[in-house]
């Protein structure tokens, strides 16, 4: 069993208490601090709006206001993010007391960001049920893409329509939390609605039910709930619409709605609200362990005393690298030698995070919380509900050990470099089948900084055999001989050696030099040039290869290692001294005038 009371602590200390320091108020009739005093401002709004201040500035965070809602809505976010905390008024349009406008594009701007964003949705309103979901519904929008077939969309709006005036008991609050958290635990009304719906449709319509109820709440959301409903393609990954203070976690953002006469400003009620809507979303056991990772990361800083800052020598090697790249190669290289350096500060600042003491005991809180029992099935089902996921998604012991190695062994091909190296794995269609290859001998002329004239380079290839006992080979995947990777939602197994003869199939292709990854339909591709004999002559068929996947370092090298081949310079590990600079270096020194 799992220990809920350790996993609500363990959510609320990673996600509230670590991770706020700073606290924004925004709301119109707030006064700032140059306000107080002010006429205006001699409200009881502004009485609110000091017992907030007092109230977290006692709990040690720091506070600020904001009333000038053109200035927001200028740097839309900006200003917002550099808090961890948002107490944002609903309406704060003076001259229309409905108007949700301004709030929801601040929440819109928050959901598209890269942070993760707390709000809390603090208003005079006291139907807040009614608020989230007028709030969900303006975050989430209407469908980009109507499912509906063309030949029969005449007949389904008719059937709406139908079913509106012959109904008088739709449930129409539960087709809104239905349609917003995407029929995740749909009510009983809704169940025996849809089912007596069901029953009266025609034959082809009745696949379209889901969709029917979708249309009811988007109309539903439209008249009675007031929501602003753009074509939106953001997704409320969860929520609870029906609690005493509704909370959604939509993208980047998470909203709890409070009234400020329930919720009083000045004793802590606030922050409870915030607690309990935290834990009933229950992120999980390893989200909470990266909320933490980042207040860690937040709080200690950047290791640049430990790096190349306090060595002056150091930093003056580093400049001429990245000019001399940059001379070689154009500007553009300068993104390599840029990346070499961030690569050192981040692998420095990971060794510093993991060992902080905060991190390591909430690691072993939130491990000695679940109990791991001896059958797989069981085991999993425990795992799943320790990470919050939801009761109706079902894993399979095999795929979370597939998930399990590919995340070891593996990550996603990133932007930069922009060419193949040891470890990069391919998928390549043949007029067959199709083949998976692993790089494990790249040329040094692959790597973007090397000089030379080349039109095209060769990369040694290991094909890949795809495995169907997947069984088999997580009994052995300590083995190191097989490929756990993820195309298109596919898992994929893959072994390096064949499987009757136990060897390596290596084969040599060429690419190009200049221009190695390209851009086909969305796809990172890359053009290659393999030989063949025909009727004793030698020809070169042209392929193209999608770039997959990249192994890690370790796991890259062992199958450079495998495949008989010594390590190749995967990367810039060393830099020459050029001819010209040894000879101007070795040169007389000129007499001084």
């Amino acid at each position: 069993m799992i220990d809920t009371n350790v996993l609500s602590e363990l959510t609320i200390e990673s996600f509230r208490k670590n991770a706020i320091r700073s606290v924004l108020l925004l709301d119109e009739r707030f006064p700032k601090y140059h306000q107080v005093g002010d006429e205006k401002f001699d409200t009881p709004d502004a009485k609110v709006c000091m017992e907030l201040y007092k109230y977290f500035n006692r709990q040690g965070l720091l506070c600020d206001i904001e009333n000038d809602i053109a200035l927001i809505k200028n740097g839309i976010s900006s200003h917002i993010q550099k808090s961890d905390l948002l107490i944002l008024d609903l309406h704060l349009n003076s001259q229309n007391e409905q108007d949700v406008t301004d709030s929801v594009e601040i929440l819109k701007s928050l959901a598209d960001s890269k942070n993760f964003n707390l709000v809390v949705v603090y208003t005079a309103k006291k139907e807040i049920r009614e608020v989230g979901r007028q709030l969900a519904g303006s975050l989430a929008g209407k469908p980009l893409n109507d499912s509906i077939n063309p030949e029969i969309q005449d007949e389904f709006t008719l059937a709406v329509a139908g079913i509106k005036e012959n109904h008088q008991d739709i449930p129409l609050t539960e087709c809104v939390d239905s349609y917003l958290l995407k029929n995740r635990n749909p009510g009983p009304e809704l169940s025996t609605f849809k089912g007596d719906v069901a029953r009266e449709l025609d034959v082809k319509l009745k696949p379209y039910l889901n969709e029917i109820v979708t249309r009811l709440a988007i109309d539903s959301l439209k008249n009675d709930y007031g929501t602003i409903l753009d074509d939106g393609s953001r997704q409320l990954k969860a929520g609870n619409l029906d609690c005493n203070n509704p909370w959604f976690a939509c993208e980047s953002v998470f909203v709890v709605v409070a009234n400020k006469t329930e919720t009083p400003p000045g004793d802590g009620a606030l922050l409870e609200v915030l607690d309990e809507a935290l834990t009933d979303w229950n992120p999980g056991v390893v989200r909470c362990l990266l909320s933490e990772i980042q207040n860690c990361t937040t709080k200690s800083g950047w290791p640049f005393d430990s790096l190349v800052e306090k060595d002056a020598i150091t930093q003056v090697g580093w400049l001429y690298h990245a000019k001399q790249m940059g001379s070689e190669l154009g500007d553009g290289q300068g993104a390599i030698a840029i990346r070499q350096l961030t690569d050192r500060v981040l692998n420095s600042l990971g060794n510093r995070i993991a060992s902080e003491q905060s991190l390591i005991s909430l690691t072993k809180k939130a491990l000695a919380s679940i109990e791991f029992l001896s059958d797989p099935k069981e085991r999993i089902k425990e795992l799943c509900k320790a990470n919050g996921v939801p009761e109706e998604t079902k894993f399979i012991f095999p795929d979370v050990l597939h998930a399990l190695n590919s995340f070891l062994s593996c990550e996603e091909f990133r932007e930069q470099p922009r060419h193949i190296t040891t470890g990069t794995i391919v998928k390549v269609s043949t007029e067959v089948d199709v083949e998976w290859w692993l790089c494990v001998e790249p040329a040094c002329d692959t790597i973007p900084n090397q000089m030379g004239n080349k039109q095209f380079i060769r990369l040694r290839m290991l094909r890949l055999k795809k495995i169907t006992e997947h069984m088999k080979i997580l009994k052995q995947a300590t083995h190191s001989r097989y490929i756990f990777i993820e195309d298109d939602g596919t898992r994929i197994y893959l072994d390096s050696r064949d499987g009757i003869t136990n060897q390596h199939d290596l084969i040599d292709v060429f690419v190009s030099r200049d221009n190695q990854i390209i851009e086909i339909d969305g796809s990172r591709t890359v053009r290659y040039w393999l030989a063949v004999t025909t009727n004793d002559e030698l020809k070169y068929f042209e392929g193209k290869a999608t770039l997959i996947a990249q192994l890690r370092g370790s796991n890259a090298n062992r199958f450079l290692h495998e495949a008989g081949y010594h390590q190749s310079r995967i990367g810039v590990d060393f830099i020459n001294c050029t001819e010209e600079d040894a000879t101007m270096l070795n040169a007389p020194k000129k007499a001084k005038p």
